[in-house]
C-alpha cells in the first residue's frame, strides 16, 4: 500500500510520466500476464518509476493496424497481435517477430513466428526497451533477433541494457541487472 501511495503522489505532482499501453483483445490472459511480468522485470532492474507502464487489456481497435492508426500521435501505445498471413503484413516490408514504433509504445507482435513462451517473453522485454527509447545493442536484451535456441540466461536485462536505460531515464540507487551470469 505504501508504494501505491508514493506512486500516486508522484503521478499527481507530475514527477513521473507513466507510459500507457492498450493491449489488443487478441492476446490471451497468459500473454498479458507475461507482458506485465516483463514490465515488472524492467521496474525491478532500474529501481525506477520511470520504467512504469500501465496496461489496459482487452482493447479492440477498429481496422486493426492500418498505417493511419499506426502513425497517429497518441498519449498511449497499442500492442497488436498479428500474423504473417494478415492483410497488410507484407506491406510492412520487414522480417521480424516484434516491432516497436515511436516513444508512445506502439508494438506489433508476430504471433505465428514465436513458438515458445520463452521467445515471447524475450520479445516483450526487447520491445518494452524500445518504448523507453532504447535502441539496438550488440549484447543484452536489446540485441536484435530472437531464437528458440537462445540460452535462457540471456533472457534478462543486462548491464548494457541497464546502462542504456539509465543514460536517458532515472535509475534508482538499487538498479541492478537481472542477468545472473
Amino acid at each position: 500500500m505504501k508504494w501505491i501511495t508514493i506512486i500516486l503522489v508522484l503521478l499527481i505532482t507530475g514527477c513521473i510520466k507513466p507510459r500507457n499501453i492498450w493491449i489488443e483483445s487478441a492476446f490471451t490472459e497468459n500473454e498479458v500476464q507475461l507482458f506485465e511480468k516483463a514490465i515488472d522485470e524492467w521496474v525491478l532492474a532500474t529501481d525506477s518509476t520511470d520504467a512504469l507502464i500501465f496496461t489496459e487489456p482487452g482493447f479492440t481497435f477498429p481496422g486493426r493496424f492500418t498505417e493511419a492508426q499506426w502513425e497517429k500521435d497518441r498519449d498511449f501505445g497499442v500492442m497488436f497481435k498479428i500474423y504473417t498471413t494478415d492483410p497488410g503484413f507484407k506491406e510492412l516490408g520487414a522480417d521480424f517477430v516484434g516491432m516497436s514504433h515511436g516513444y508512445n509504445g506502439n508494438i506489433l507482435i508476430v504471433a505465428d513466428e514465436l513458438k515458445s513462451e520463452k521467445a515471447l517473453y524475450k520479445v516483450f522485454l526487447h520491445e518494452i526497451g524500445h518504448t523507453y527509447g532504447l535502441g539496438h545493442a550488440d549484447t543484452g536484451i536489446m540485441k536484435q533477433g530472437v531464437s528458440e535456441r537462445d540460452d535462457p540466461a540471456t533472457i534478462c536485462i543486462s548491464k548494457t541494457d541497464l546502462h542504456q536505460f539509465c543514460y536517458d531515464n532515472y535509475c534508482g540507487p538499487n538498479a541492478s541487472p537481472t542477468c545472473k551470469h
